[in-house]
């Protein structure tokens, strides 16, 4: 007689080990639909939700690229009534990453403040408390004379980083000096407190304009340069020569 050969039946362990995937699973994706749905419906959730992750999920927000305890936690404790508090004045960094995801004016003054003043770098966890609230003192400063009938700057999607005075009203404008090697090292500390006089936003519109002409092609870098041979005594960072002479050579190479 033949018989035919059944194959091994698996084992009460592989078995159990399959429900309990299949469990996880199954958690997993009621987790994640649980949370977007909050996100969606409720923006006290969506709040919490972001500031749990800053905290404790090193900032990544899509709930399906955390692990399934992550979710179940933050949702035992949202059900339950547990407020996570926010950023502490003294936490200025998810601040103002925070503020840059709210407010495109908010990003394009920061990215301008750090390309400027500072190291070119946007990162507000590479900067120092002082860098931050020299930075907050300067926006406030700008607030303020908008409040008196001063102009202030305004957004345009032509310019560099999106910002260009509305009129050729009198800003103040920070004292930039030299970076030294224990601030290089020391990871973004302001280049000195806001000082009275110029037109700030002017002149960082030219200078961004120039340094991103520049990056756009290795030959306006090159023309650049040599115009700073010739005319600048080779001195080419751009924030180092006076508006005047930045819109002489934009006018004279035609820079967008």
């Amino acid at each position: 007689l033949a018989f035919t050969r059944q194959p091994p039946r698996p084992s009460s362990l592989a078995l159990r080990r399959l429900a309990a995937g299949a469990a996880v699973a199954a958690a997993m994706q009621n987790a994640v639909a649980a949370i977007k749905s909050l996100q969606r419906a409720d923006p006290v959730a969506k709040e919490q939700w972001g500031t749990y992750c800053d905290q404790d999920g090193g900032g990544i927000r899509d709930p399906a690229k955390h692990d399934v305890a992550f979710l179940e936690t933050f949702l035992a404790n949202y059900q339950a009534g547990n407020v996570i508090p926010a950023a502490s004045a003294d936490d200025w960094a998810p601040l103002i990453k925070e503020f840059q995801r709210k407010s495109p004016s908010f990003k394009a003054c920061w990215s301008t403040y750090c390309e400027t003043y500072g190291d070119g770098k946007n990162d507000p966890a590479r900067k120092t408390k002082e860098f931050v609230v020299q930075f907050m003192d300067y926006m406030s400063q700008q607030a303020l004379m908008g409040y008196s009938g001063a102009a202030v700057p305004t957004q345009s999607a032509a310019s560099p980083r999106g910002l260009v005075p509305s009129s050729s009203a009198s800003y103040t404008q920070p004292s930039k000096r030299p970076r030294t090697d224990a601030w290089g090292s020391g990871g973004g500390a302001a280049h000195g407190a806001p000082s009275s006089g110029g037109n700030a936003y002017a002149k960082q519109s030219l200078v961004g304009r120039i340094k991103a002409y520049q990056k756009a092609d290795q030959s306006q870098k090159e023309a650049w340069g040599e115009y700073c041979d010739t005319h600048l005594g080779g001195v080419r960072d751009p924030a180092r020569h006076d508006a005047n002479t930045l819109q002489d050579f934009i006018d004279s190479y035609e820079v967008p």
